[in-house]
């Protein structure tokens, strides 16, 4: 399946998953690399729970810290982080700000009992400021 996609997002077990049966590295920045210059992966991703994520899209690189939360719900978080992930990389966003959009996003879902909780993009882009919808 990693030779068929185009755009893939893993969560840290999953990458040590793949790592073993792929070869390649476990680390974060070396399997998007490496990752993505065997599979000729547009983006990859990263997930690292409460450490953020790590994004590469084309040569462009980066790691975001995630977003100091009171955790009420983790049921809907990975999903609001992937379709945050997807929106940036859609809009074309530079890698940071994708990562820390992703990050919120996940982040406001996490903050709030159930898995679908009202939030709103402008909430979400206020927490920081700097991504543009």
């Amino acid at each position: 399946m990693l030779a068929l996609a185009g755009v893939v997002k893993v969560n840290e077990p999953e990458l040590q998953a793949a790592s073993q049966f792929s070869g390649l590295p476990s680390t974060a920045e070396a399997f998007c690399r490496q990752g993505a210059q065997r599979y000729g992966w547009k983006a990859v991703c990263v997930t690292q729970g409460a450490r953020g994520c790590a994004i590469l899209r084309g040569d462009e690189y980066a790691a975001a810290d995630s977003y100091p939360i009171e955790v009420a719900d983790t049921v809907g978080a990975g999903d609001a982080f992937a379709a945050a992930l997807v929106h940036g990389l859609n809009e074309r966003w530079p890698v940071d700000q994708i990562a820390s959009f992703a990050n919120r996003v996940g982040a406001i879902v996490a903050s709030r009992a159930g898995a679908i909780p009202d939030w709103n993009l402008a909430e979400a882009i206020g927490l920081e400021g700097n991504c543009t919808a």
